[in-house]
């Protein structure tokens, strides 16, 4: 009896300790929770603050496509004869604007390019178009504001019945 009491004490009790060793205390628990949290917190701040750049880079990269659009229309109405639609031409020298809505305005101006030396054009003139996009967040809120440059050759007199020509 001694021998087989022996026997389940010894079997008994590595069975207990193995069973121990598996299980996690309550202190190991908390601490895991604890890390997991802090793990969980740190990843939505992150996308909370990825979230407001890309709502961010949508406005800018709205006033970038709009004020694109809209020089493209202003170089495509001065080359063509008859003024080309809707965009009112811009000739050198002068300067027009318009708005899309209440937070996104423009302006456009042309300027000759001054030359370092003088060069004989006679049928073209080297023109810079400046094209400034102007937008806001919200109707209160502070006015950013884009460059868009080109150099273009305009012809040196406007085609006839029209307002102005481009020789690219």
């Amino acid at each position: 009896m001694n021998s087989s009491m022996n026997r389940e004490i010894a079997h008994g009790a590595p069975r207990r300790r193995a069973h121990s060793e598996r299980a996690f205390t309550l202190l190991e628990v908390l601490v895991a929770m604890f890390v997991l949290g802090m793990s969980i917190s740190t990843l939505f701040a992150l996308m909370s603050r990825s979230l407001s750049n890309v709502e961010r880079m949508q406005i800018v990269n709205r006033a970038l496509m709009l004020g694109q659009s809209k020089m493209n229309e202003i170089l495509i109405s001065h080359r063509t004869a008859d003024g080309g639609g809707s965009a009112k031409n811009l000739e050198v020298g002068d300067s027009i604007s318009g708005q899309w809505d209440e937070l996104t305005r423009w302006e456009a101006t042309a300027g000759v390019v001054k030359m370092r030396r003088e060069v004989s054009m006679a049928s073209a003139i080297p023109v810079q178009i400046q094209f400034t996009v102007y937008w806001k967040r919200n109707p209160g809120g502070k006015e950013n504001a884009m460059l868009l440059e080109t150099t273009r050759l305009w012809s040196a007199t406007p085609p006839a019945g029209g307002s102005g020509g481009n020789a690219q």
